[in-house]
Order: structure tokens, then C-alpha cells, then sequence
């Protein structure tokens, strides 16, 4: 959004990215079968909303372009008792990219960058953002390699890992955790004043989370030899309130628009619900006691969580579940923000100094918080420290959570960004 509203200049950007690609939350996995077709699924956010004016216009635009396209013809199965997945499925509409799954939004974004003016540095974790007084800039120092990933194993770090630093005028955090933490997460040695990030600012991002916290989601992968029967030929479930794991669950194909092929392979993603996050976040934590953070463990997710996800899925076939070709998992502590206002109360939990949320919220449709912006609106879906750091992201925003709300974010964090760049 900042390229598509600056003015031709020479304006540099250079984008961080402390993964192996861009997407975050909204990734997707291509998972390969000797001998059989290639499977796409969505590991994170399985579909998104517009419902605000703020954000409809971006997503209307997208739709005339061919970004997205509108979920309306994927059978459903719903509890009249089930707490709303984002509205699905009694409260359209829903958003999804017309190809690459959920990441294909974000790979369309990046494919539109001029490339003279933008530099993508995958595999780059920022360590340090230090203001130069003499020049005004920030320089940002970042570690590369295997020790930028954030869940790289602790026996596969390099001892010496390289660093690269740059001088910038503007920096952008998106990762909350990169701001508001101060040492366990491996992606967050910024939250404190003594790696040169002004400590107003770095409380202004924590004030954003104080009350409402965060919601801890697991997600499971799953892939059958044969496609998984259940009642009026589903292809999507939001789950009956219960004791149970699950939350929602959609086959892959449904969402991707395909059908048929040579393949019989019927691969399936089933999202648990906030309560299962914080419960098993409780039971086997993130970080350790004094802090350091524990990468996730892919024998533990797939025996743990994800045998707790199959079998609420199991739960709904009328028949055996066809035999299991594939199955993982993927722990994402910080799926969504917790409701800012008029949230439903009981879920708040402290973990290891955290604050995390694991009520039912209905998150459909998504509404904005006057009552944090005041009365004149002068509190924004962003942060920002007149030196020129900004914290966007669906965290930041005076929305209820989900991508939208990181949409309206970026949209205005864009703007006073831009204003901050051409000040006089």
C-alpha cells in the first residue's frame, strides 16, 4: 500500500522478512507426493473479511483486479450451537485469492513492487534499529541465515551467525512480538529501550495488548488416501461448542476452486479453538522459566495437538476415516489479537508473563472501536514515535481481529508514513 500511494521518487524500501518467504499468518505449504499431484494448503488464515468502508474499497479494488475472489459456494456444515468462525458460514461475505492460496495475496502484492525500488531480504531477522543523531537515520542491523528462522532448532544454530546493517530514514515494525517482547522470542530482541528503540514507543505498542491479550491457535494438516466422506457431501465445518479441539475445518481443494483431477488425495486443515490454544500453551509452554523460547517440536505437534484436532474431525464421518498419507502440524502463538472492547469475558490466562485469551469471541462482522479512537478519532490502527517508527499489523488495530483489521492498518499507517517521508 505505501508503494501504490508514494509519489515517483527515489524512494529505497527494503523489507525484512524473517522467514524463508513473506506471509506470516496468511502462508501457505505446497506439499509434494511421489507419483500424484502437488497439494496446496493453508496452514494459518483460512479466508478473510470486509466489512468495514476502510477496508472495502482496497478489497473491492482487489476483486475487480482478480486478486480475490468471493467464497459463496463451498458446503458447509455448521452447529447451530457453534461459536462463529468469523461468521462462517450464516454471515457473508468471505475473501479468498483467486489462485496460490491464502499467500497468493501476499505474492501478488510483492510481484507488483517496482524492483528498482524495493529490496526483499528473506531470511533476515532485525537484531538492533539504533537512531543516529548526527544523521537523523536508523541504522538497522539484522542476523541472516539459519538463525533468522524463527523456529531453527537450537542444535542447528551457528555459533557466529552473519549481520548486515542499514541506514534508513523510516522504519515499519509489522511483528508484534519483535516490540513488545524483550528477550524470549527469538524474533523479538527489540522490546527494550537498550537496543535503541525509544521506550514511549515500545509502551505504546504493549498498551495495544494489555487488556485484551492474544489468542494462541494450533492448526493441523492433514492429508487422506481418499477423499473424506461427510453428511450433505461438506467441504467445511464450524464445530458444536463443546469440550472438544476443534474450531473449523475446510478441505483445501473447496477453498483452491478445484475439483476432479488424477488425484485422490484429499488434503484437509482443521483450526483449533482459542481455548485448546491457551490450554495447551499452558501445558507445554512456548519459552522456558527464564525466558528462552522453545522452538516448536513437529513430533510433538503431530502426535499432541493434531491427534486431538483428527479426532473431532472423526467425530463427523458417519464412516472411518480414510487412511492418513500426511499429518502436521503448526503452533501459532499469536494467531489473532484478543477482543479490544465488549469481549466476551472468562479466557484470560497469564502464560510464562503473557497475556493470552481463550474465550469464543464472535468475530463476524468486523466492527471498529470508537470508544479507543475517542471522540475525535485520534487514535489510529498503527503506532508511531516522531522519529519515524511505525508498529502496523491487525495487533495494532482498533478492530475486532482478522485480517481486515490488518488491512486497515496498512492503510493508514501508508498515509502517515508518506506524510512523515515528505514533511517539509
Amino acid at each position: 500500500m505505501l508503494l501504490s500511494r508514494l509519489p515517483p521518487t527515489t524512494t529505497q524500501i527494503r523489507i525484512y522478512d524473517q522467514g524463508y518467504r513473506p506471509g506470516g499468518r496468511t502462508s501457505s505449504r505446497l506439499l509434494k507426493f511421489e507419483g500424484d499431484d502437488d497439494l496446496l494448503v493453508d496452514h494459518g488464515c483460512q479466508f478473510f473479511r470486509s466489512d468495514l468502508p476502510a477496508s472495502r474499497s482496497i478489497v473491492d479494488d482487489w476483486v475487480e483486479q482478480g486478486f480475490v475472489k468471493k467464497l459463496d459456494d463451498i458446503k458447509s456444515l455448521s452447529s447451530p450451537s457453534s461459536s462463529s468462525f468469523f461468521g462462517f458460514p450464516n454471515r457473508p461475505p468471505f475473501f479468498y485469492p483467486t489462485s496460490g492460496g491464502m499467500v497468493g495475496l501476499v505474492n501478488k502484492q510483492v510481484d507488483a513492487w517496482p524492483a528498482d525500488s524495493v529490496v526483499m531480504s528473506s531470511s533476515h531477522r532485525v537484531t538492533a534499529v539504533e537512531r543516529d543523531e548526527s544523521s537523523t537515520k536508523f541504522k538497522v542491523t539484522s542476523t541472516t541465515g539459519k538463525n533468522a528462522i524463527h523456529d531453527t532448532a537450537d542444535k542447528d544454530m551457528a555459533a557466529a551467525p552473519p549481520t548486515e546493517t542499514d541506514e534508513f530514514d523510516a522504519v515499519i515494525f509489522t511483528d508484534v512480538s519483535s516490540t513488545s517482547f524483550k528477550s524470549w522470542h527469538r524474533a523479538s530482541a527489540l522490546g527494550s529501550s537498550e537496543r535503541g528503540i525509544p521506550e514511549e514507543f515500545l509502551a505504546d505498542v504493549r498498551s495495544r495488548l494489555e487488556n485484551s491479550g492474544r489468542v494462541p491457535l494450533f492448526s493441523c494438516i492433514v492429508v487422506f488416501e481418499t477423499p473424506l466422506e461427510l453428511e450433505n457431501g461438506a467441504e467445511a465445518v464450524t464445530f458444536e461448542d463443546s469440550e472438544g479441539a476443534a474450531w473449523f475445518a475446510c478441505r483445501s481443494s473447496a477453498k483452491l476452486g478445484q475439483s476432479g483431477g488424477s488425484s485422490k488425495l484429499d488434503a484437509w486443515v482443521i483450526i483449533s479453538t482459542p481455548k485448546f490454544g491457551v490450554d495447551e500453551i499452558s501445558r507445554v509452554p512456548m519459552q522456558t522459566e527464564d525466558g528462552k523460547f522453545i522452538p516448536q517440536d513437529k513430533d510433538y505437534l503431530r502426535g499432541g495437538p493434531c491427534q486431538a484436532l483428527l479426532e473431532d474431525l472423526k467425530g463427523l464421518s458417519s464412516n472411518p476415516l480414510p487412511n492418513v498419507v500426511h499429518v502436521d502440524g503448526q503452533r501459532w502463538g499469536s494467531a489473532l489479537p484478543g477482543v479490544k472492547v465488549n469481549g466476551i469475558e472468562g479466557g484470560k490466562k497469564v502464560c510464562r508473563d503473557v497475556l493470552y485469551d481463550g474465550a469464543m469471541q464472535d468475530l463476524a462482522p468486523t466492527v471498529a472501536y470508537p470508544e479507543i479512537g475517542g471522540d475525535e478519532g485520534e487514535k489510529k490502527s498503527f503506532v508511531m514515535h516522531s522519529s519515524g517508527l511505525f508498529q502496523a499489523g491487525d495487533m495494532m488495530a482498533i478492530t475486532s481481529p482478522g485480517v481486515e483489521g490488518a488491512i486497515v492498518s496498512a492503510s493508514e499507517c501508508a498515509d502517515a508514513v508518506i506524510e512523515f517521508l515528505t514533511r517539509d
